[in-house]
């Protein structure tokens, strides 16, 4: 995994003092109070991941896709961890390895291979989420 040309994701990976004031704006983790929900414990599963302590499927991929990638800890950090290229590069990491889980698989060939390439489908679908919702 590599986040971007001029900073080495061991370096940002690095900044992460584990201060815990990305705990409060984060909404994955007021949802169920699990650290490995929260920024920081998904710095550890990625940390992991790059040791080779843990495979990028299972609950890594989980987790990674359990993010809502909305950045509000990015701002929180106080060490200015650049954690949405963190979350960007394990998405990928679990793309490329074919490691997204089936339903995940699911639903993206059904939304962009099925609604999404007609016009007519998506205003459909987007009439039948109003109706649903």
């Amino acid at each position: 995994m590599t986040v971007s040309k001029s900073q080495p994701i061991d370096e940002i990976l690095s900044h992460c003092i584990h201060c815990g004031m990305c705990l409060p704006v984060c909404p994955t983790y007021a949802l169920t109070y699990k650290e490995q929900s929260s920024p920081r414990g998904r710095i550890r599963l990625i940390r992991s991941v790059l040791d080779g302590k843990l495979d990028p499927g299972g609950e890594f991929g989980y987790e990674m896709n359990f993010c809502l990638d909305c950045q509000a800890c990015q701002t929180a950090c106080p060490a200015g961890v650049q954690y949405g290229s963190l979350v960007e590069d394990a998405r990928r990491l679990i793309y490329e390895q074919k490691k997204e889980p089936l339903r995940l698989r699911l639903v993206k060939w059904i939304v962009l291979r099925g609604v999404l390439r007609s016009k007519w489908r998506t205003k459909l679908a987007a009439r039948l989420l109003k109706l649903v919702l």
